[in-house]
C-alpha cells in the first residue's frame, strides 16, 4: 500500500533536512514524498540534494501559493491510497507510518491518527512533551457516530495522521486557501471530523512538533481574524451540501466556544478585544441553544466572547492560574517533592501536568472527605491530610481545592506545616 506525504515548503532551510531525512528513512519505504516549494532561501537546493539520492521524492514548484493551496496541490497530484502531511519544521519517528499501515484492515477507516510530541531545543537539548487525544478507546477501529464529538472537539494536530486519499476526494474535503499559512488546518480537521465515517487512534506519540520556532504561524499577531475565516469556510462548505443538520450546527456552536477562546488568548489584549467585537454578537445569538449545555468554565469563556466581561479580568484569573503553574514547575525543577491536598479535578489536572512534563514530583495525595481516601487516583492511594503531614513534614503542600483551601490552609497550619510550604 502506498503512502503519499506531503511537505509544504517555504523558506524552511534551516529545518528541512531533519524533517525530509525523517521520512526517507521510515521503516515503511512504499512511500512518495511530494515537497511543494515556494522558497527563496536554500530550500530547495537542498530538496534537489535528497531528489537526486531518492527517487521517491518529488519537488512540485509553487508560486509562494497558501499553505492550504500547497497541501491541496499535494492531494491533487498524490498517487498513494492514504495520504500523510508534515511540517517542513518538525519531523517524525522512524515506525510512525509502519505502525499506522499495520492496523489497517478491509475496512479501510478514514483516517488514522497517533499522538503528538511537542518538542523545543532549550540551552543545547532538545525537550520533548507528549500531547495525547482525548480519545477515551485507543488501537481500535471506531466509529464516528459513537466518538465525533470528542474528535472534533480535540486539537487539530492534522500531520499526526494519515488520510484514505478516496475519503478526501469524494467528499472534497480541501484546505481553506487563505493567505499565508494561517490556520487552515482549523476547518481541514473540522470538515474530516464531521464527515469521516471511521477512524483509529494509536496511543502512542510518533510526530514531533517544534514549538521554538519564532517564524512559526501559530505565533503570528497579525493575523487576529483568520480562525474566525475558518469556521465560515467550514460553514459554506455545510450549506453547499446541504449538511446544515441541527446536530452539525449544535457541534459546530461548540466547537466555535474552544477556537475562538483559544484566538484570544494568543492575542495582545487589543488584537483580542478587536476579535471579541468582531464575534460577540454572533456568539450572543447562541444563547438560548447553547449556554445551558455548558460546564461552568465554559460559561465564563462564553461570556467573554459575548463581550458579557472585561478580557482584562478574565486574563488577570487566567494568568494567575498560569503562574500557579509554573510555580508548581519551578519548585519540580528544583528537586523539591509535592503533596497534593486534594482528590478532585483541580488534582488531576496536576497530575496530568505532572505527565505532560515527564517528571516525577507528587509524592502524595490527601483528602478530607471520607469517600475518597484510600482510593486510587492514578497511581497514588488517597490518605488522610494528617497521615501525610506525618510521613512528609518537610515537603511543599499544594492545595488542589478551590472551595475550601482557607479551611484546608488552617488545618495544615494546625498540624504543624510551616506557611512557606503552602501554596494554593
Amino acid at each position: 500500500m502506498k503512502l503519499s506525504i506531503i511537505v509544504p515548503t517555504h523558506n524552511s532551510e534551516k529545518y528541512i533536512y531533519e524533517c525530509v531525512d525523517s521520512i526517507l528513512h521510515q521503516t515503511y519505504e512504499d512511500i512518495e514524498v511530494l515537497c511543494v516549494d515556494s522558497s527563496k532561501d536554500g530550500t530547495l537546493s537542498i530538496l534537489q540534494e535528497f531528489a537526486q539520492r531518492d527517487c521517491r521524492l518529488r519537488i512540485i514548484q509553487d508560486a509562494n501559493g497558501s499553505y492550504g493551496h500547497k497541501i491541496n496541490i499535494g492531494i491533487q497530484q498524490a498517487t498513494g491510497e492514504y495520504i500523510g502531511i508534515v511540517e517542513s519544521d518538525d519531523y517524525i519517528l522512524p515506525s510512525m507510518y509502519a505502525d499506522m499501515v499495520s492496523v489497517i484492515n478491509e475496512e479501510k477507516p478514514d483516517f488514522i491518527k497517533s499522538n503528538v510530541l511537542h518538542f523545543a531545543d532549550l540551552k543545547g537539548r532538545r525537550i520533548f512533551a507528549e500531547s495525547k487525544h482525548n480519545i477515551k478507546e485507543h488501537n481500535c477501529l471506531l466509529s464516528l457516530d459513537e466518538v465525533r464529538e470528542e474528535v472534533l472537539m480535540g486539537s487539530p494536530m492534522i500531520w499526526s495522521a494519515i488520510y484514505r486519499r478516496d475519503f478526501l476526494l469524494e467528499k472534497q474535503v480541501w484546505l481553506n486557501e487563505t493567505p499565508g499559512a494561517s490556520y487552515q488546518d482549523t476547518s481541514f480537521a473540522i470538515l474530516v471530523a464531521l464527515l469521516a465515517k471511521n477512524c483509529f487512534y494509536l496511543d502512542k506519540a510518533y510526530y514531533c512538533y517544534r514549538r521554538d520556532n519564532e517564524n512559526s504561524s501559530v505565533l503570528s499577531k497579525e493575523k487576529s481574524d483568520y480562525v474566525r475565516q475558518e469556521m465560515e469556510y467550514v460553514e459554506r462548505y455545510l450549506r453547499a451540501n446541504n449538511l446544515h443538520t441541527e446536530e452539525y450546527d449544535r457541534l459546530i456552536r461548540k466547537k466555535k466556544l474552544g477556537v475562538y477562546h483559544w484566538n484570544c488568548m494568543r492575542l495582545p489584549s487589543e488584537l483580542a478585544e478587536g476579535f471579541i467585537k468582531s464575534i460577540s454578537h454572533e456568539m450572543g445569538e447562541y444563547r438560548d441553544k447553547l449556554y445551558d449545555t455548558l460546564s461552568d468554565v465554559e460559561k465564563k469563556t462564553y461570556k467573554l466572547l459575548c463581550g458579557e466581561c472585561s478580557m482584562r479580568d478574565y486574563r488577570r484569573e487566567f494568568e494567575l492560574q498560569k503562574a500557579n503553574v509554573w510555580a508548581i514547575l519551578s519548585a519540580a525543577e528544583n528537586g523539591d517533592k509535592l503533596v497534593l491536598v486534594g482528590a478532585g479535578k483541580l488534582g488531576k489536572k496536576i497530575l496530568c501536568l505532572q505527565e505532560y512534563v515527564n517528571i516525577s514530583f507528587v509524592e502524595a495525595i490527601a483528602d478530607n472527605g471520607s469517600n475518597v481516601i484510600g482510593r486510587k487516583m492514578g497511581t497514588y492511594d488517597v490518605c488522610k491530610v494528617a497521615d501525610a503531614v506525618q510521613q512528609y513534614p518537610e515537603h511543599i503542600y499544594i492545595i488542589a481545592n478551590k472551595n475550601y483551601t482557607k479551611d484546608i490552609e488552617k488545618q495544615l497550619l494546625s498540624l504543624g506545616i510551616n506557611q512557606e510550604k503552602i501554596r494554593n
